[in-house]
């Protein structure tokens, strides 16, 4: 649940039913990073702090990484996952954020956000819970996450280079 920072309003990720909602929270001094979802697709839209830089969000193999954030001070966040659901390494961020990312059954909670810049997400997935294969876009993505029982599937993600990614499962049979 979203924690007030001094003087920025915390990221609340809530998952309800089967997809991840991320809903937006402006920063009061910054630019607010808005995170929308539509339908099963989680967008990320490039927003600019006043201060600077830009989130780049790049799906690489089963990765779903967030490159290139700088921001005017120093802390390391360290996400944790247990079992087969998201593990989430460390990383240098400027500001002051601790983000503990919980799964409970086949839901994703993300508890105790406080942001005062940007942060780097690497989201690593093992076994039967989130797959996510490699998604080239020129200018934008469009993930498209589904789940069924445990699972997340990516299924066809068709972007501005004009190619199209199948990924099924066949857990649930």
């Amino acid at each position: 649940m979203g924690l007030k920072a001094q003087k920025y309003k915390a990221q609340k990720y809530k998952q309800k039913g089967t997809e991840i909602q991320a809903e937006m929270y402006k920063i009061t001094s910054r630019k607010a990073q808005k995170y929308k979802q539509k339908g099963t697709e989680i967008q990320a839209e490039g927003h600019r702090n006043t201060s600077r830089k830009v989130q780049n969000y790049q799906q690489k193999g089963t990765e779903i990484q967030a490159k290139g954030h700088r921001n005017t001070s120093k802390k390391a966040n360290k996400y944790k996952q247990k079992g087969t659901e998201i593990q989430a390494k460390r990383y240098k961020i400027t500001s002051r954020k601790v983000q503990k990312y919980k799964q409970k059954g086949t839901e994703i909670q993300a508890e105790k956000h406080r942001n005062t810049s940007r942060k780097a997400h690497k989201y690593k997935q093992k076994s039967t819970e989130m797959q996510a294969k490699r998604h080239k876009i020129i200018g934008r993505k469009a993930q498209k996450y589904k789940q069924k029982g445990t699972e997340i599937q990516v299924e066809r993600h068709r972007n501005t280079s004009k190619k199209t990614h199948e990924n099924r499962q066949k857990a649930q049979k």
